[in-house]
């Protein structure tokens, strides 16, 4: 019968199958076998999260500040960049920890497939901040978040779950079926598994920062700089707020992230042959943050063939092989195509 962790584990690696229904079976592991930390973090997930302090780092997004034209001084022109020197004001204000449920950020994205971003409003409590620091001719302000960087929530989540059930495997935590013995329930209560959720995110918010109401920067927006008045002429020095990867590079870099997990978990390779893989796959993490500089795939190639060597001399019913057997092909197709891509 089939193990409901390696069923589990399967659906992480597996795009087709949504977050949705990843949490869902995730949450029926965790219910099962008592394990309390990652049963509440499933339903914050699935139900949204109400205090903000709870919300993990992975959520936290930044995106561009807009404000709303309503002057005929650019009649075509709806939202309107802001960028003032207060760089710190502007890196609190660019930032967003999103609290909604997993379900209402899927369906986010899907209504804005023809677009390439979302936009999110403040309250009327921020709104006035805002309009008091920025003397702009407005009375709405938008933050605008790239649809990658949403989407980059759900790989994140998809992510979590596939370590949390490796780690319930390497922990003799498989299960039969539906059910799981006793054994396996009493070394699930003496483990902590809350490092894997707040261990994901890349980026930290730093909660001790505060803003100064009575900032008095100068302000540009797309490129005119004003204080209070719009003066000034159009300069082309704006910097975007944010670097946005393809959505290719985001899931390179999260496949090799879980490779590498992978194989430093693996208890049945020998040291060299773990030590040789990992040095391949630092290759690979190297290539794919370099991808400018790419002159040939011939390192992925080499390096790719060189893992896929490893795992053909272990036990094919280990995760390891099943999940790299998965892992290597679609790391190499990603490769391919973001070099397609740049050398078009």
């Amino acid at each position: 019968m089939t193990s409901l962790v390696e069923e589990l584990q399967r659906d992480a690696l597996d795009s087709s199958v949504s977050v949705l229904d990843l949490l869902r079976k995730a949450l029926v592991v965790a219910t099962k076998l008592n394990i309390d930390e990652f049963k509440e973090w499933i339903e914050l997930e699935l139900k949204g999260y109400s205090d903000e302090k709870t919300i993990p780092d992975y959520r936290n997004v930044i995106g561009s500040l807009k404000w709303k034209n309503y002057s005929f001084v650019y009649p075509n022109v709806d939202w309107v960049d802001v960028v003032t020197n207060d760089t710190d004001f502007l890196s609190i204000v660019s930032r967003r920890r999103i609290e909604k449920p997993i379900s209402e950020i899927h369906d986010l994205i899907l209504d804005k497939s023809t677009e390439d971003y979302v936009n999110f409003g403040f309250d009327n409590k921020v709104q006035d901040m805002l309009n008091q620091i920025l003397k702009l001719d407005t009375k709405e302000y938008v933050l605008r978040i790239t649809v990658l960087k949403i989407k980059q929530i759900l790989h994140s989540v998809r992510t979590i779950i596939l370590r949390w059930s490796l780690k319930l495997g390497e922990d003799g935590i498989l299960g039969d079926g539906m059910t799981f013995n006793n054994e396996e329930k009493s070394i699930a209560s003496h483990k902590n598994y809350t490092y894997i959720i707040y261990t994901n995110g890349d980026i930290k918010m730093n909660e001790n920062r505060s803003i100064n109401l009575q900032s008095k920067g100068n302000v540009q927006f797309n490129g005119v700089l004003a204080s209070g008045d719009i003066t000034g002429d159009i300069h082309q020095n704006i910097q975007d707020l944010q670097t946005s990867q393809s959505e290719e590079f985001i899931q390179l870099i999260e496949k090799l992230k879980i490779l590498k997990e992978l194989f430093e978990t693996d208890t049945e390779l020998s040291n060299d042959d773990k030590e040789m893989a990992l040095e391949q796959i630092a290759v690979l993490e190297n290539e794919a943050k370099n991808p400018d500089k790419q002159s040939s795939l011939k390192p992925v190639k080499l390096a790719t063939a060189f893992l896929k060597g490893v795992t053909d001399n272990l036990t094919k019913t280990t995760v390891l092989v099943k999940s790299a057997n998965e892992l290597i092909p679609a790391i190499s197709q990603l490769f391919h195509h973001i070099h397609q891509h740049i050398h078009l």
